[in-house]
């Protein structure tokens, strides 16, 4: 199956072909590693036809030192199952408090519950996770719609001191970030 890239996306996103099936190669699976490293950015593969879709299931690669503002999602559970490298994941509640701080390692599952803000630090160079949620995707700073909702607590992707002071209050010094 060949990935057609989505130019609009915030970080490179590529789907695959349109089919009533999809599957995720080794060789996906080190597209998406190679491509984060070169680009320094997230890399993932939509295995979902679109955003529309009730059921999106995503591949997705994190480089050490990208910071992923935490988002939660209001009215969805999603699970993470790490491919390859570890990824540390750090839950916290509406009023700033942490609810869980677990690191996972390769083929490692996480579900998490709604309405969790999710602070993912990637500890391997690269992480490369499956993602599953419940469809349609919609980015929003409000409850409308109940999509994807960023911590209004936490620093904007361009504020670098700012993001290094937030992730050191959740890690006490214990994530090495770059």
């Amino acid at each position: 199956m060949s990935l057609i890239e989505i130019k609009e996306a915030k970080s490179p996103t590529f789907y695959k072909e349109d089919s009533n099936f999809s599957y995720i190669t080794n060789e996906d699976i080190e597209f998406v590693k190679n491509h984060c490293k070169e680009k320094k950015q997230s890399t993932r593969i939509c295995l979902h036809k679109n955003g529309e879709s009730d059921l999106h299931n995503m591949l997705i690669a994190h480089l050490r030192g990208n910071y992923i503002r935490p988002h939660k999602n209001p009215t969805k559970s999603k699970a993470y199952q790490i491919v390859d490298g570890d990824m540390r994941i750090i839950g916290i509640n509406d009023i700033e408090e942490k609810l869980f701080d677990i690191n996972l390692a390769n083929e490692k599952i996480l579900r998490i519950e709604k309405d969790i803000y999710l602070l993912l630090l990637p500890v391997s160079e690269v992480v490369v996770f499956h993602e599953i949620a419940l469809g349609p995707f919609i980015v929003s700073n409000s409850l409308r719609g109940g999509g994807q909702i960023y911590a209004s607590f936490s620093p904007q992707e361009n504020d670098r001191g700012g993001i290094n002071e937030f992730v050191a209050k959740y890690t006490k010094g214990t994530y090495n970030w770059l």
